[in-house]
C-alpha cells in the first residue's frame, strides 16, 4: 500500500473558507489558541501566564457570550504548548468550571469541541460541555450535553432526557468531536469523533424554554466536574450541511493536528 493510500483521509477545506464566522448562525466560539481571548480577570485583566488561572475566555462569535469565572479557586488553568504547539484550558476537577452568558438552547445545532482527556474524568457522569441547567426541572432543562459516563472513558451525549453512550474509550486521547441535532419533532442526533463513523440516536424531547448558560467543565456548574483540556468550541444554532461540517473539521484539524 502506498504511503498516501495508507493515511487517514481528512476532508479538505474549501479554498474560500477562512474560519467559523464564514458560516451563518454561529452561536459561540471559544479558541484557546488565540491569546487575545484569555484573561486573568472577569473584566479587564491581561493574558494569564502559563500555569496561571483564567478568569475570562472571550467569545469570538460576535455575540459576547464570554465564559467567566468570578471565584478564583474555581478557575481553570492556562496550559501552553499543547496540541500542535497551541494552548489549552485545563479543567482540573471539582469545583472548576466556567459558564458563558445565557442564551437560548437551540433544538437544532452543530457543536464542535476540540478536547484532550487527561488521566481521567471525575467519577460519575462527568460533563465536558453542556448548554442548559439540569436542576430547574430535572434533566428536562438540558439541551446539548456531552461528557463521560459512569466514571469510565465511554463518551455520553445527552439531549434532554435521552442519552447515547458510545464505545469510544481511549484515555488520554485527543478529539475533534462533532455533536449535531436536526431539530425535527423526532430529532436525529449524531456524535462523531475525529471524523470517524457517526453514532446516532433520536429524541422527541425539546430543550427548556428561556436562556441558559453554556457550561464548560461540569453539569450546570454544580455536579459531574471533568478533568480535561478544552482547546476550542464552535457552536452553531442550526444543523450544518456536510460540506460546512467538513470545512470546520478541516479548519480545526489544521490548527490542532488532532488526527
Amino acid at each position: 500500500m502506498s504511503p498516501i493510500s495508507s493515511r487517514l483521509l481528512v476532508p479538505r477545506t474549501s479554498a474560500a473558507f477562512s474560519g467559523p464566522k464564514d458560516i451563518p448562525n454561529l452561536a459561540l466560539w471559544l479558541d484557546a489558541a488565540d491569546d487575545a481571548t484569555l484573561f486573568d480577570a472577569p473584566t479587564g485583566g491581561s493574558l494569564p501566564a502559563a500555569g496561571a488561572t483564567i478568569g475570562r475566555w472571550e467569545d469570538k462569535s460576535g455575540n459576547s457570550r464570554h465564559a467567566v469565572q468570578n471565584t478564583v479557586p474555581n478557575r481553570p488553568i492556562r496550559r501552553t504548548s499543547l496540541l500542535n504547539g497551541n494552548s489549552g484550558v485545563h479543567f482540573t476537577g471539582s469545583p472548576v468550571t466556567m459558564p458563558t452568558a445565557a442564551f437560548a438552547v437551540p433544538s437544532a445545532f452543530t457543536l464542535f469541541v476540540v478536547q484532550r482527556n487527561t488521566t481521567q474524568f471525575q467519577p460519575g457522569s462527568a460533563r465536558c460541555v453542556e448548554h442548559g441547567s439540569a436542576f430547574t426541572s430535572g434533566w428536562n432543562a438540558v439541551g446539548a450535553s456531552l461528557g463521560m459516563a459512569g466514571g469510565s472513558y465511554v463518551w455520553q451525549a445527552r439531549f434532554n432526557a435521552t442519552t447515547l453512550d458510545t464505545n469510544t474509550s481511549t484515555a488520554p486521547a485527543n478529539y475533534i468531536i462533532q455533536y449535531t441535532s436536526d431539530g425535527a419533532a423526532t430529532k436525529n442526533l449524531s456524535l462523531t469523533f475525529n471524523n470517524g463513523a457517526a453514532s446516532t440516536f433520536t429524541s422527541t424531547a425539546t430543550p427548556q424554554a428561556g436562556n441558559w448558560e453554556f457550561w464548560l467543565g461540569s453539569l450546570a456548574g454544580s455536579f459531574f466536574h471533568s478533568i480535561q483540556y478544552v482547546h476550542e468550541i464552535v457552536y452553531y444554532s442550526n444543523l450544518l450541511s456536510t460540506g460546512q461540517r467538513n470545512n470546520v473539521v478541516s479548519y480545526l484539524n489544521t490548527k490542532w493536528a488532532v488526527f
